[in-house]
């Protein structure tokens, strides 16, 4: 292998050593850094087998549900409950609905506030 241009720095014994001890830091850092991501891997793949077990535990339980679901007596509710009921569920959403727009009119205010405080 014959190369023409090749350059041949001399350094002195200090500079020599520190290099070589930044380059030994440097490998000792990527050392760790492929540790870190190796117990990563494994740490993901326990966690994607838990997510799985998870996944089938709920839909043997779900199963279950249908089946208990399906063997109970079916109740017929008088038709004056269902309407109260509804009425009820209305209201409820009503009610969440204006406290959410009260809070935000309030942290909006607040801002405000704290802008033409910025201002003066």
């Amino acid at each position: 292998m014959k190369n023409k241009n090749l350059i041949h720095i001399r350094l002195n014994h200090t500079d020599a050593i520190m290099a070589k001890k930044d380059i030994l830091s440097s490998q000792l850092g990527l050392l760790k850094i492929v540790k870190m991501i190796k117990s990563y891997k494994i740490l993901r793949l326990e966690e994607l087998q838990a997510k799985m077990m998870l996944h089938r535990r709920l839909a043997e339980l779900s199963t279950t549900m249908r089946k208990f679901k399906s063997t109970l007596p079916k109740v017929e509710m008088p038709e004056m409950l269902k309407e109260h009921e509804e009425i009820a569920e209305l209201e409820e959403k009503e009610t969440e609905d204006v406290e959410y727009d009260k809070e935000l009119e309030i942290q909006l205010k607040d801002i405000q506030n704290k802008l033409s405080e910025l201002e003066k």
